[in-house]
């Protein structure tokens, strides 16, 4: 693979990271503090549901579904980190017959 081709691979699984962390940390406003206090807000369901208000503890599984998929791509990016690139192949010159 060429050295171009590794580093835009290497910032995809940098900025997915950093999308990933940044949607968990959203998150985990909604949970109650380890203080015990509960959270300032909460997520609503906007379609008609019997409990409209989303309970912490399923909060707490979609952020562990995250964090393994977060885990995954640093895995990815590590991977690319040590990933050896080629140097492009030299043209050939043509020499000419005398």
């Amino acid at each position: 693979m060429r050295f171009e081709e590794v580093l835009e691979l290497i910032t995809r699984a940098q900025q997915r990271v950093a999308v990933l962390s940044s949607v968990i940390d959203s998150l985990e406003q909604y949970l109650p503090s380890d203080l015990g206090g509960d959270p300032d807000e909460v997520i609503m369901v906007t379609d008609q549901c019997l409990q409209p208000e989303v309970p912490h503890e399923l909060v707490e599984e979609v952020i562990e579904e995250i964090s393994k998929m977060m885990e995954n791509a640093e895995s990815e990016l590590e991977g690319l980190r040590s990933m050896s690139v080629s140097k492009p192949a030299a043209k050939k010159r043509r020499t000419k017959k005398q």
